[in-house]
C-alpha cells in the first residue's frame, strides 16, 4: 500500500512534475519495483516469504521515516511523531545504508532461490521470475550494481586467484552481464 501511495504522490507533486518527472518515471523507481517483488510472496514458502517481507519492511521503514520527518517539520508537536524524532532522524542518516543492505539480502535470496525450490520452499518458476526481478533492478538501480560489485570483491577474496582469473569464471561473468548490458559501451565499459 505504501507502495502505491508514494507513486501516486510523487504524480502529483508539483516539485516532482518540475522536474519532469511523470507516472511513467515514477514507475520505473523503487516503489513500483517493490510492488512487483510482492508477487513473490505467492509462490514462496514461509523461509522466502521471511525475507521478502524483511526486505520490504526495511523499504517501508525508510519510506515512513521520510514521510514522518516532513510531518515534524510541518508540525514539530506531531502526537507520538515527536518521541519517535530521534529514532526516525537516525534512519533518515542511515537510509543508504539501509538500502544497501536490503539489496544484499535480495542478492542472498537470488542465491538460494534455486535450493529453494528443492526444499519445498519455493515454486518452480520462482527463480525464473525472481531472476527478472534482479536483472530489472540492476539496470535500474546504482545501489543493486554497487552490491554486485561487493558481492563479487566477498567472491574474489574467498576463492584462489587461478580460480577468478580463469577462463571459465571469465566466461560465466561475461554471460551474466550480456542480461544487463544492452550496448556495446556498456560490455567495453566492464571489460
Amino acid at each position: 500500500m505504501a507502495s502505491i501511495m508514494s507513486v501516486f504522490r510523487k504524480c502529483t507533486d508539483h516539485q516532482y512534475k518540475k522536474s519532469g518527472g511523470t507516472l511513467l518515471t515514477s514507475l520505473t523507481e523503487e516503489e513500483s519495483i517493490n510492488l512487483f517483488f510482492m508477487v513473490f510472496l505467492i509462490p514462496s514458502g514461509w523461509i522466502m516469504r521471511f525475507l521478502i517481507k524483511f526486505t520490504l519492511a526495511m523499504w517501508a521503514l525508510i519510506h515512513v521515516c521520510i514521510l514522518a520527518e516532513q510531518t515534524l517539520l510541518d508540525n514539530p508537536e506531531t502526537i507520538g511523531l515527536a518521541t519517535l524524532h530521534p529514532m526516525i532522524q537516525w534512519v533518515n542518516l542511515s537510509r543508504v545504508e539501509i538500502a544497501i543492505m536490503k539489496n544484499k539480502i535480495e542478492i542472498f535470496i537470488g542465491l538460494i532461490c534455486a535450493p529453494m525450490v528443492f526444499m519445498g520452499h519455493a515454486a518452480m518458476i520462482f527463480p525464473v521470475m525472481y531472476f527478472q526481478y534482479i536483472r530489472i533492478k540492476y539496470v535500474s538501480s546504482n545501489l543493486q550494481k554497487h552490491s554486485w560489485s561487493e558481492f563479487e570483491h566477498a567472491i574474489k577474496s574467498l576463492m584462489p586467484e587461478v580460480v577468478w582469473n580463469n577462463f571459465l569464471y571469465a566466461a560465466l561473468k561475461n554471460w551474466l552481464l550480456s542480461f544487463v548490458e544492452f550496448s556495446d559501451a556498456d560490455r567495453k565499459k566492464n571489460e
